[in-house]
This record gives structure tokens, C-alpha cells and sequence, in this order.
């Protein structure tokens, strides 16, 4: 007999399930399985469905639908992809020159209000024009 998930011989009983099989634990990848129980492992070509799928903001109940897997399992993956990443998320943690940012904001902002003068002063010519003619 060997595992159904590493397929190690380095195996031992381990009780009985509720349903009355043989249970059994693996000593290599510490795992329980039953003999000729299911193979409930999502493969490499499933997690990157999934990864996919989530990269797509499609709901987790959707995800668990349209691959085939419990909610249970796919919150146990997303908290092993969370703890995988890295601590700083690559993140600058310094703050700019807030006078400097400011500065350049305000001259794009001045610059626009500018802009929309000229416009409005294009648009009371041309209606004062339109009026005289009427007159």
C-alpha cells in the first residue's frame, strides 16, 4: 500500500473513519487517507486556474464552481498564498517632498483654471457678438 498523495510506503494505520474504512497515516508528507478513498488533491493546472480566476476578481463561490473545489479549501489557499508573500510588498516606505508635490500640483491646477478663463472669455465674445446681431 502507499500513499495516494506521495506515494510513499512509509505508512501505518491510523483507526477507522465514521463510515467504518481503514484510515491510514503517512509519515513523509503527515498526511490521513483512506484505501481506495477519493483523490480530493486540486493540481498544479487547477491552482493556476484559480490564480487566474482570482486575478479576474470573480467571486470566490464562482471560483469554487466553476473548478470543482470546497470554499474551505479555497480560503485555506488564499491564506497560504497571503503568507507567502513578502513582508514590505516591494512598497517604498518614505513619504515625498509634500512642498515640492504641492508646488507642481498647483501650478497644473493653475495652469487648467487658465485655460478655462480663456474659454469662457471665447464663449461671452461670441455671445456678445450674437446679441448685436440680433439688435
Amino acid at each position: 500500500m502507499k500513499c495516494s498523495h506521495c506515494n510513499s510506503e512509509n505508512i501505518k494505520k491510523n483507526g477507522h473513519t465514521h463510515y467504518g474504512k481503514q484510515n491510514y497515516f503517512c509519515h513523509m508528507c503527515n498526511r490521513q487517507f483512506v484505501e481506495n478513498g477519493q483523490n480530493w488533491f486540486v493540481n498544479e493546472a487547477d491552482k493556476l486556474l484559480i490564480n487566474k480566476l482570482l486575478l479576474e476578481r470573480i467571486s470566490l463561490a464562482g471560483i469554487c464552481r466553476v473548478c470543482n473545489i470546497s470554499e474551505k479549501w479555497l480560503l485555506s489557499y488564499l491564506k497560504e498564498l497571503y503568507n507567502n508573500l513578502p513582508d514590505d510588498l516591494n512598497a517604498d516606505l518614505f513619504l515625498p517632498n509634500i512642498e515640492a508635490y504641492l508646488a507642481d500640483r498647483m501650478d497644473e491646477e493653475i495652469s487648467r483654471l487658465e485655460g478655462v478663463k480663456k474659454i469662457q472669455l471665447h464663449y461671452k465674445t461670441i455671445f456678445r457678438r450674437q446679441q448685436k446681431i440680433r439688435m
